[in-house]
């Protein structure tokens, strides 16, 4: 006896219960959807705690240490009772779920024990005392029981033997095979009820341990046997006095040839009349109808979800019942069917409703889809719509929308929708022509699980997606293939007629609407390239008024400029008496006066073709020109800006710049407009540099290559531009500054740049700063403004002149000019007093040697009096002034007598080059008779 006296023993024992008890919570808590499986895991924790404390408190030897588990150990004790109880009266069918109310009701007492054993030291409800009795190794705890101790004993053994009441009742009532059940059952509760009661009495084997928890490993093996052997969990006896007996719809219990085995009232009420009772007929013969075609009968019932169109009761009334059948076998072997429970439901008026909800829900979705495509005017946003609203209003797993290529023959997802992640097929993928892009006749629903592996590779990507119902529309309409809306389901044949007629009503929808916002989208494409051709239409007609506006005002301007050019000429050859600054402002003056002169030329010029232009270079030094830029812009960025912060100009010159060819006065121009631009782009101030270089850039051993290219970079540390802007900076008139902007300073360098065989760029800054990038070609033509005549002009001849232009000041001007090279000069206000001048002067024999008259003047031109002079007075040339540029005269179209051509203003360098060409090409006058 002594050996199992030992607490090494016990603790093996208990532990090995609350082992087993925790196997039983792990096979109980996977079965826990069966009536009382729940409440028996529960039970078997209850139990594990309940053996695991008290195998701990066995091993320990102090008393301090024993009383800590002892709360730990009630916890069990306490609730075991309990979770019996709940599980008898689950397996009984007396209680179907257990609500919170009744658990909690159930757990009061519990809850107060544990609680009181807790803080026993306080009140000695559950013992007065406990001592240690026994040897070391064998040590155990005693109690003096307390008041509470003995209501949660009484309160416990009323939970197990009401618990035993149930099963008692149901083994002595049920079949044999649930009989078998209940008494398992009841084996396993009666062994650790007897092990406790003998803990109570002096007849326990163990002295003063506690048998009763190492009993719930007997009670585990019982249970287990009970699941494996009787299906206890899978066949539960449900209280067929309070619910079945009651419960409105048709139930049979049948074996498994389909033999009824049991019956509720109200399956005999359904049923034909028959002679004898049901018990032991077939299913099928006792239905009203004939019911032979139907799967409960023809098929595997277990299968059956189709309904039954039944003639139930005296009225030969034709009802509808819903069948579910419930196949009743061993949970281990799920093969081994004992039997079916079949539920006969009538559904008659639900199925009247749900027909009725179904035609409303389907003009329902139709219109709400209809309403919302009709929002839309493009064909992604339909798509997008359509699949959305789809995916929840059928409901439908996955949707996809497609769109047909007419020209590839493929269909491009471009809308994806529904819960299925990810999607059979990504968007923006593309397929070719599909058995689901194409619906059968029937029914247009495709079950991909019946197809007999026959899958092309569209279709075998829903199936490996896991979605094998499947309903796919083509979109058609004017005999034309716009797409098509292919809908999924994960379950096998969910989709049916009902849903391939909504995806006929919606696809026609859509079908429509997509060939409508194709249309529509064409219309915009038109209006689009209608609207910019009007914009480019317009921005021709603006520069060809622009032209023709500086073209009339042109001549005048260069007149008005004359005599600042002219005598800033006589002035600057006559400087040895000035002094360096002055004789530096006077040459600003000049240039200034000459840019001005080109400005408006540069206007008339933007929308006059390039090739109609012969051109005149020289070599430029752009050194040169960077420095009379910055003199001439100075005014405008040397005084502080609006935030007190100053602007710096500098340059950045490579060692070695050669000269290009090109047009100073133009390369200047465009240089000021940089600066400026620069300027109006750094209000809070900053820097300009104004970088030269060439390219090939020199190498890194020192060698200079023959240069191709010569650059000059504007940058400037302003607010930068985006890409878009230096995309249409170029663009005539269009700013960025507002009311204070033309428009037309970034194209007009551009014009420029065009006539150097040049380029210009932008390259932008996000954030800050901006470079305008200006390439000339170091090679060009590079030609001197000659004569008709060519060779070499001569020099000190004083020639015998006639200035004619209606223009007071600018013959003037001339007349100085040509007075202060040492020529005798006449002049005269317009062509009909020049005529009667070189016709009197040539008969008195004293023609003159060179006329030089404006174009442009009313009455008799230059032209018309170059011509005269040829006829009148064969040795006198003509040199003729005029205010446009020089590309706009054709020496060949005008009189022979025509030697040269002077631009407005005149440039005392230019007149003096043209008088030596005269003088050379002077000869001696004879008169003819």
């Amino acid at each position: 006896m002594a050996m199992f006296e030992t607490s090494s023993f016990v603790a093996s024992a208990t532990f090995t219960g609350a082992i087993i008890a925790l196997v039983m919570t792990a096979l109980m808590w996977n079965r826990r959807q069966a009536p009382g499986a729940a409440a028996v895991a529960w039970l078997m924790i209850a139990a594990a705690i309940w053996s695991g404390a008290y195998g701990i408190e066995v091993l320990l030897e102090d008393i301090d240490d024993k009383l800590l588990l002892v709360p730990l150990e009630y916890v069990g004790i306490s609730t075991v009772p309990v979770f019996w109880f709940i599980t008898a009266a689950h397996l009984t069918g007396r209680v179907r779920t257990v609500s919170a109310r009744l658990l909690v009701s159930l757990l009061v007492i519990p809850t107060i024990t544990v609680t009181l054993t807790a803080t026993n030291g306080s009140h000695n409800l559950m013992w007065h005392d406990a001592r240690i009795v026994g040897d070391t190794g064998s040590v155990s705890v005693i109690f003096d029981r307390g008041v509470w101790f003995w209501v949660s004993w009484v309160y416990s053994y009323l939970a197990f033997f009401g618990g035993f009441g149930f099963l008692l009742y149901r083994a002595f009532t049920e079949t044999s095979m649930f009989r078998s059940q209940m008494i398992a059952t009841i084996a396993a509760g009666i062994i650790p009820l007897g092990a406790n009661l003998i803990f109570l009495t002096d007849l326990n084997p163990l002295g003063d341990f506690d048998p009763t928890p190492m009993s719930f490993a007997a009670s585990g093996v019982i249970v287990a046997y009970g699941y494996v052997r009787h299906r206890l969990f899978e066949l539960v006896p449900v209280a067929l006095d309070v619910l079945v007996e009651n419960i409105p719809d048709a139930m049979f219990v049948l074996d498994s040839e389909g033999h009824i085995l049991d019956t509720n009232p109200a399956a005999e009420r359904l049923a034909l009349p028959i002679d004898g009772h049901l018990i032991g007929r077939h299913l099928c013969d006792v239905l009203p109808g004939d019911q032979s075609d139907h799967t409960i009968c023809t098929g595997d019932p277990a299968s059956s979800i189709e309904d039954l169109t039944l003639t139930a009761g005296d009225n030969l009334e034709v009802s509808t019942f819903s069948a579910t059948v419930t196949e009743l076998s061993n949970y281990g072997d799920k093969g081994a069917v004992t039997g079916r429970l079949v539920i006969l439901r009538d559904v008659t008026d639900q199925r009247k409703a749900s027909e009725a909800l179904r035609r409303l829900a389907r003009i329902t979705t139709l219109n709400v889809i209809t309403t919302a495509i009709v929002e839309t005017h493009d064909v992604d946003s339909t798509m997008n719509v359509v699949t959305s609203r789809l995916a929840d209003l059928l409901p439908a797993d996955s949707v996809l929308g497609l769109v047909f290529d007419p020209t590839s023959g493929e269909f491009k997802v471009n809308a994806v929708a529904g819960s299925h992640n990810p999607p059979p097929i990504p968007k923006d993928s593309t397929v070719f022509d599909s058995i689901i892009l194409n619906p059968n006749h029937e029914t247009g629903a495709h079950n991909l699980s019946e197809t007999g592996g026959h899958l092309d590779d569209f279709a075998y990507r829903f199936a490996a997606a896991g979605l094998y119902s499947v309903v796919g529309h083509t979109l058609r309409a004017n005999g034309e293939t716009y797409g098509a809306i292919v809908v999924a389901r994960a379950k096998s044949g969910s989709l049916g007629s009902a849903e391939v007629e909504l995806m006929n009503a919606v696809g026609a929808s859509v079908a429509q609407a997509i060939y409508g916002a194709q249309l529509v989208e064409n219309l915009r494409l038109i209006n689009a390239e209608l609207v910019e051709t009007q914009q480019q239409a317009m921005r021709q007609e603006r520069l060809r008024a622009l032209g023709q506006m500086a073209s009339g005002i042109t001549h005048d301007i260069n007149n008005a400029l004359s005599p600042v050019v002219g005598f800033s000429d006589m002035l600057l050859q006559n400087s040895t008496s000035m002094d360096d600054h002055s004789k530096k402002l006077l040459q600003l003056i000049r240039l200034a006066a000459l840019d001005i002169s080109r400005i408006v030329e540069r206007m008339r010029q933007l929308y006059r073709d390039r090739e109609s232009d012969s051109l005149s270079f020289e070599p430029v030094d752009v050194r040169q020109l960077v420095r009379e830029t910055i003199e001439l812009t100075r005014p405008r960025w040397r005084g502080e800006t609006e935030t007190g912060r100053p602007i710096w100009v500098s340059t950045d010159f490579a060692r070695v710049l050669p000269l290009i060819p090109g047009i100073d006065t133009e390369i200047r121009e465009a240089l000021t407009n940089l600066v400026l631009n620069a300027v109006d782009a750094m209000p809070h101030g900053g820097r300009i540099v104004i970088a030269g270089y060439t390219f090939p850039v020199p190498s890194s051993e020192g060698a200079v290559p023959n240069p191709e290219k010569v650059i000059i970079d504007v940058k400037d540390e302003g607010a930068g531009m985006s890409a878009e802007t230096a995309q249409r900076a170029l663009e005539p008139f269009f700013t960025t500054k507002g009311d204070s902007g033309t428009g037309l300073g970034l194209p007009m360098v551009q014009q420029v740049m065009q006539r150097h065989s040049g380029t210009v760029s932008i390259v932008p800054g996000e954030e800050s700063g901006t470079i305008v990038r200006l390439t000339f070609p170091v090679e060009g033509p590079t030609e001197v403004l000659q004569s008709k005549s060519g060779g070499q002009p001569s020099e000190g001849a004083h020639l015998n002149v006639l200035v004619v232009d209606d223009e007071p000041m600018l013959r003037m001007v001339v007349q100085e000019m040509l007075t202060a090279e040492g020529h005798t000069v006449e002049v005269a206000p317009g062509g009909p007093e020049a005529s009667e001048l070189v016709t009197e002067n040539y008969k008195a024999g004293t023609p003159f040697d060179v006329v030089v008259s404006d174009i442009e003047m009313p009455e008799l031109n230059g032209r018309m009096l170059a011509e005269f002079i040829e006829t009148e007075s064969p040795d006198t040339e003509v040199i003729l002034m005029t205010g446009w540029a020089n590309s706009q005269l054709d020496l060949d179209s005008i009189s022979t007598r025509v030697v040269g051509i002077l631009s407005k203003p005149p440039r005392l360098a230019d007149i003096t080059a043209l008088m030596s060409v005269v003088a050379r090409n002077k000869a001696p006058v004879t008169r003819q008779e």
